[in-house]
């Protein structure tokens, strides 16, 4: 009987298959807490022409978001991705770059605020249940606490105004070093 190399590489692969999984119940294995924020960084760089912002949380998250603003009438949404996950649900890491925009008048996805706004732009960072049913926690900041998004409801209402994230001394974590994340 001739060799017949392409039949024995069918068998080979059909034989390492596996078993087909169940169908999916439409439960999660893991239940998860409200997620809180417990780690972030927010950072201009120039030379890249980004902003790039990191999270970490102490549950899962189903829904990361940056606004970005200096009124009422610009009001910029970013989400996150994730990054890392805990198996066990116990924690979740995001991150994003975003552009910086060649158009300031239309944006798009990318952003119009440049590294020397940081003074005079307002960000809320907020993260929502695993379901992305509810924000359970956020931080923002600004120039001061007249936030633009106040009187539109485009953005969840946030109670934690952090200070200046931009400064040297700021801190990174309360409780979750973002530096877990890498």
């Amino acid at each position: 009987m001739p060799y017949r190399p392409s039949i024995c590489l069918a068998a080979a692969i059909a034989g390492c298959q596996p078993i087909a999984p169940k169908p999916d119940s439409g439960t999660m294995r893991f239940e998860s807490e409200d997620p809180l924020l417990t780690g972030w960084s927010v950072a201009c760089d120039q030379t890249k022409g980004q902003w790039t912002v990191d999270i970490r949380t102490d549950a899962w998250v189903g829904t990361a978001r940056l606004w970005m603003a200096r009124s009422e009438t610009a009001i910029e949404q970013h989400d996150l991705q994730v990054k890392r996950s805990a198996a066990d649900a116990s924690w979740d890491c995001f991150d994003a770059s975003i552009p910086m925009a060649s158009d300031l008048g239309d944006p798009g996805t990318d952003t119009r605020f440049r590294c020397n706004d940081q003074s005079s732009v307002y960000m809320l960072l907020a993260i929502s249940d695993a379901e992305s049913v509810r924000w359970t926690d956020c931080r923002s900041w600004g120039p001061d606490t007249d936030f633009p998004w106040l009187e539109e409801a485009v953005a969840p209402t946030c109670g934690r105004v952090v200070s200046d994230v931009f400064a040297a001394e700021s801190p990174l974590y309360e409780t979750g070093d973002i530096t877990a994340c890498d």
